[in-house]
This record gives structure tokens, C-alpha cells and sequence, in this order.
């Protein structure tokens, strides 16, 4: 979908923010969270709580948004979600960084 297209890109860590002891990621005001619901999340809030706009979620308990082995549900053209099995968050190596940053796309 478009939707899921504009979410690819890479996400950087943000430094000293975890959420239920995983790593917070941001890029251009959307965040990789995991929530307090058990699921990765792609939104605008970076809290672990309802109520802020998603655009992707996975029910995937890994410990890092790039470990997840489970499709994402994407917002679609229309009202709901879809499967991506296609997408996925991957690990990027930020040079100079020391740290890995994921990518999603």
C-alpha cells in the first residue's frame, strides 16, 4: 500500500528510551515501540500505551524490532489493515555509531 511505503526508511535508536525493556526507534516523528499489549508498533507516540495513531503493528515478542519473524499488519489504501509479507524491519550498521539501527522496507 502507499501507506506502508512511507515507512521505510531508517530508524534511529533513541538513546536511554525503553519501553517494556525493549529499544525505542524514531524516524520523522513516527516510532518502533513495543507495547504494553505485547506487540511491536509502528506510531506516532513513543509510549507503550494506546491511543496514538498506528501504522503498523506484528504480535512478535522479540527483543528487537529486526528480530521479529512474524508478518506485519500495514495500514492499507482503505481502512484496515494487510498482511506485508514482503516488508519487514531489518538491522543497518550506522557507521561510526557503534549500534545498529533498523531499516523498514
Amino acid at each position: 500500500s502507499q501507506a506502508a511505503k512511507r515507512l521505510n526508511g531508517a530508524y534511529g535508536r533513541l538513546k536511554g528510551k525503553r519501553i517494556n525493556d525493549r529499544p525505542v526507534y524514531e524516524r520523522h516523528g513516527k516510532h518502533i515501540v513495543f507495547v504494553d499489549d505485547g506487540t511491536w508498533c509502528i506510531k506516532d507516540d513513543p509510549g507503550g500505551q494506546g491511543g496514538a495513531f498506528v501504522y503498523a503493528y506484528v504480535d512478535d515478542s522479540a527483543a528487537e524490532p529486526f528480530a521479529v519473524t512474524t508478518p506485519w499488519q500495514v495500514l492499507d489504501d482503505g481502512s484496515g489493515f494487510a498482511t506485508d509479507r514482503a516488508g519487514g524491519v531489518s538491522a543497518a550498521r550506522c557507521v561510526g555509531a557503534g549500534g545498529r539501527t533498523p531499516s523498514r522496507g
